[in-house]
């Protein structure tokens, strides 16, 4: 874990880490407990990162339950977000591209580059691709945009996470 990240950060790529690795799957629990001791931090930060994780939708509180959820996953939802995020990322585009500098142009080319030049660990592939989107979308200048986006882009990755080839046929180095 990156010690200069805040701790609620840290938290939160933390779970993040375990789905891409596939150690929490769709249907799993998860503790607030067991990530305080996991992670040696105070319950705040796991507690507001968990907080962060269920309005994204890359976890679940269920009513009546201890814990969290990785959300099982079916095709209606995964439809839905996708149409959703196909949706806002057109709208994205469209206005970075009007927006754009020359010099955000090139670091997108950069990014985009080095994605289809090296061979990538799961870690590095989701970091480049997560990398593109987010410029991407700043580029837009449009908050709200912004803030439509993180919610779909969360949870569209756990359908990439768990479904997309390069996640499960062991192309990808670890």
């Amino acid at each position: 874990m990156e010690a200069f990240l805040p701790a609620e950060e840290q938290a939160f790529q933390y779970v993040i880490g375990l789905i891409v690795a596939h150690e929490l799957q769709p249907g799993d629990r998860m503790y607030e407990p067991e990530l305080v001791q996991k992670m040696g931090m105070s319950r705040t930060p796991i507690r507001t990162a968990l907080s962060r994780l269920v309005a994204d939708g890359v976890l679940e509180k269920v009513h009546g339950q201890r814990g969290y959820q990785v959300p099982k996953l079916s095709l209606e939802d995964m439809e839905k977000v996708f149409t959703a995020r196909q949706a806002l990322e057109g709208m994205i585009a469209r206005e970075a591209a009007i927006h754009r500098t020359e010099l955000e142009v090139e670091e997108l080319w950069k990014v985009n580059e080095r994605e289809m030049d090296i061979v990538l660990s799961r870690k590095e592939a989701t970091q480049l691709n997560e990398l593109f989107h987010r410029k991407l979308v700043r580029m837009a200048r449009n908050e709200y945009l912004e803030r439509s986006f993180e919610a779909l882009y969360l949870r569209s990755s756990l359908y990439i996470f768990y479904f997309g080839r390069f996640f499960l046929d062991g192309q990808s180095r670890e």
